[in-house]
């Protein structure tokens, strides 16, 4: 069966895995896209055909936090939307919900969203305000589709001693911003107290640009020689780096998923609820600080602590046949 396949496709680690990790787990589907040097390594899976120009099948959207509004012009384009309520997808996979702050917007999205016939997200509260909102739409809660990626795509632990920095580029985010300053700091102290390597992850190396974040930490570190910048590509390079990581500092919420998946310690910086929301959900004992309040005192502690004692449930990363039969009960 012809499955028409969205998402956000711009050089997105998470975004990229997330529908790699689908289409692959999938095989009884043929997804449709439009082959682009965006999508180039998406298609290498052998179930993936090129979309034509007035190809008709059903459509099935994977994103994260695609709905939300955070800029005008993204209230311009919901507020367009609602007045023409042209065809999104018929299924949505893998999303969350961010608080909104305008109950306007609110509202825009929530009418996008009871279009949908399904739609599974991946934390708990996103559920609840599915659940509370969309009563025609069939609602599930999974875990982020990551924690289902194949052992076989997982580079086995090199027992590394290195730091991994997962940096989130913020358009107002200057080079010299606290983010980046307090950054900086901890790479050096790693360097200082082990004498290894640091590497800085840029998991968007698209329109988001994380590799200028990496530039503007690196720049500012005292020890830079001893500091790569890693940058997503289509060949594995960030699950490659986090192999030779003991600890990661991560602002991207699949810097997260990974680290849980990989079993190496992690120290989240919350950028948005969905971080928040995936440690509460998981029980993640390192709660971390947010973004805008970095705190260098427990960050330092978690270069100095020992590892962690915490194992994720096995039920989320090793279960995804019930997920998969959700998907394929809606769509055959």
């Amino acid at each position: 069966m012809k499955v028409l396949l969205d998402g956000y496709f711009d050089h997105n680690f998470g975004d990229d895995y997330m529908m790699k990790i689908m289409i692959h787990s999938l095989p009884e589907l043929d997804f449709l896209i439009e082959l682009n040097e965006r999508t180039k390594w998406i298609a290498e899976e052998s179930n993936v055909k090129p979309k034509s120009h007035n190809e008709t099948a059903c459509k099935l959207i994977i994103t994260g936090s695609g709905f939300m509004i955070n800029s005008f012009r993204a209230f311009l384009h919901e507020l367009k939307w609602f007045i023409e309520r042209k065809h999104i997808a018929d299924y949505c996979v893998g999303c969350n919900i961010e608080h909104f702050h305008n109950p306007i917007k609110e509202y825009l999205i929530q009418k996008k969203l009871q279009k949908f016939k399904l739609i599974t997200c991946r934390d708990k509260k996103s559920y609840k305000w599915l659940k509370d909102r969309c009563n025609n739409t069939e609602i599930h809660y999974f875990p982020d589709i990551l924690f289902f990626m194949p052992d076989d795509w997982i580079v086995k632990s090199k027992n590394g001693n290195k730091l991994g920095i997962s940096l989130l580029h913020r358009s107002r985010d200057k080079e010299d911003c606290q983010y980046y300053k307090t950054m900086a700091k901890a790479a050096d102290c790693w360097i200082k107290k082990t004498n290894e390597d640091v590497y800085l992850l840029a998991f968007n190396t698209g329109s988001e640009n994380d590799v200028y974040a990496c530039e503007c930490v690196k720049n500012q570190m005292q020890f830079s020689h001893k500091t790569k910048i890693i940058e997503h590509k289509d060949r594995g390079e960030i699950i490659n780096a986090y192999a030779e990581c003991k600890k990661i500092i991560g602002a991207r919420f699949h810097s997260a998923v990974l680290a849980m998946k990989m079993d190496i310690d992690f120290f989240p910086i919350v950028y948005r609820n969905k971080m928040k929301n995936l440690i509460d959900d998981v029980n993640y004992p390192n709660k971390g600080c947010y973004i805008d309040h970095i705190n260098y005192d427990n960050i330092r502690s978690f270069i100095d602590s020992e590892k962690l004692n915490y194992k994720i449930d096995e039920n989320i990363t090793l279960d995804p046949e019930r997920y998969l039969r959700v998907v394929k009960e809606m769509i055959l």
